[in-house]
């Protein structure tokens, strides 16, 4: 059975990165935003480490 990307917790809503599987609190502290499409809000789907290290690879940091 495939994973909720979704999900509430005593913390709020919390969305599963695709990449690492794990889940984090759907926020600007975790995730990217990408701008607005046709009004509305859009989000990177992975979190900003697994972002980052997708984009950074072969670059010591």
């Amino acid at each position: 059975m495939p994973r909720k990307i979704y999900i509430q917790t005593e913390l709020g809503t919390e969305k599963c990165c695709p990449m690492c599987n794990d889940y984090f609190p759907f926020d600007e502290e975790f995730y990217f935003k990408n701008g607005f499409k046709n009004g509305v809000q859009k989000w990177a789907a992975r979190c900003k480490d697994c972002y980052m290290q997708s984009y950074r690879t072969g670059y010591d940091i």
